[in-house]
C-alpha cells in the first residue's frame, strides 16, 4: 500500500520577496540548489536539439512590454490553451521543451531572470491543494531567480513524500483512489524510460505530486492584482 511508503518531512521556510539588480550574466555561473543525491535528474550541457540553435542573432525580449507590475518570462506565462514549454511535473526538468518547436530550452536562456525585474524571492500557491504545500524559490546564483530555478523548485517541492498524517488525511474514498492511481501511473510512466528507475519510483511510495491526481501538465504561471502573489497552473 502507497501510505506505507511514506515518510515525514519539514517545510521550508517563507522568504519575504525582493527586486534586486542582476550582474553582468558573464559573471554568474550555476550552481544548483539540489546537491546531495546521486540519482538527482539534471539538465545537459549538450543537446543535439536545443533551442539555441533556433535563436537569431538578435532575439527579442522574453518579457511583455508593459510596464504595469512584474513582468513573468515567456516560457512561465500562463496559458491554458498554449503555454511556452512542455512540461509534465512528475518528470525532471531535463525533459521539458519548448511548446512552439518541442526543441530543448537552451542553457543560456535557463540563466535568464524568472520575472522582470528581477527578485530574490519566489513564492508559488497551488490551487486545490493545502497552503502548506506552497513552492519557495530561491536563486541558485545567490542573486535573483532563474527560469531553472522556476522549474526546479516546482519540480522536487513536488517530489516531497507525504507524510501519514497528510496521507490519512484524505476523507474522500474517491479522492484517496485518485491519489493512488496517480502514484501508481506515476511509477509506470517512470518504469518506460528506465525500469530500474521506475521500481525505485514505486519504493519512494506516494509524494505531493500525486494529490494533483494526475493534473501534471504545467501550464504556466499567473500573477494575481497585488503584484505580488503567484499561482503556479496544471491541467
Amino acid at each position: 500500500m502507497p501510505g506505507k511508503h511514506v515518510r515525514f518531512a519539514t517545510l521550508p521556510t517563507l522568504h519575504t520577496a525582493s527586486t534586486v539588480t542582476p550582474p553582468s550574466p558573464s559573471r554568474l555561473s550555476y550552481s544548483s540548489h539540489y546537491h546531495g543525491s546521486p540519482h538527482s535528474p539534471s539538465y545537459h550541457d549538450h543537446r543535439h536539439h536545443s533551442e539555441s540553435r533556433h535563436s537569431s542573432t538578435s532575439p527579442r525580449s522574453p518579457y511583455s512590454h508593459s510596464s504595469r507590475g512584474p513582468q513573468l518570462h515567456k516560457y512561465l506565462i500562463y496559458s491554458h490553451s498554449h503555454p511556452g514549454v512542455r512540461f509534465d511535473v512528475r518528470l525532471p526538468p531535463s525533459t521539458m521543451t519548448t511548446s512552439s518547436s518541442s526543441t530543448y530550452i537552451a542553457q543560456r536562456t535557463l540563466s535568464e531572470p524568472a520575472i522582470s525585474p528581477p527578485v530574490a524571492s519566489l513564492t508559488l500557491s497551488i490551487p486545490h491543494l493545502s497552503p502548506h504545500w506552497r513552492i519557495f524559490v530561491t536563486p541558485s546564483n545567490g542573486v535573483f531567480i532563474t527560469l531553472r530555478d522556476v522549474f526546479d523548485a516546482v519540480y522536487y517541492t513536488l517530489r516531497t513524500r507525504i507524510t501519514e498524517s497528510e496521507y490519512r488525511s484524505i476523507r474522500s474514498p474517491d479522492d484517496l483512489k485518485r491519489v493512488n492511481r496517480a502514484y501508481v501511473d506515476r511509477y509506470r510512466k517512470v518504469g518506460e524510460r528506465d525500469k530500474y528507475a521506475g521500481e525505485a519510483e514505486k519504493q519512494g511510495g506516494v509524494r505531493r505530486v500525486d494529490f494533483l491526481a494526475g493534473h501534471t501538465k504545467f501550464e504556466g504561471i499567473s500573477v494575481m492584482s497585488d503584484g505580488r502573489t503567484y499561482v503556479l497552473h496544471m491541467s
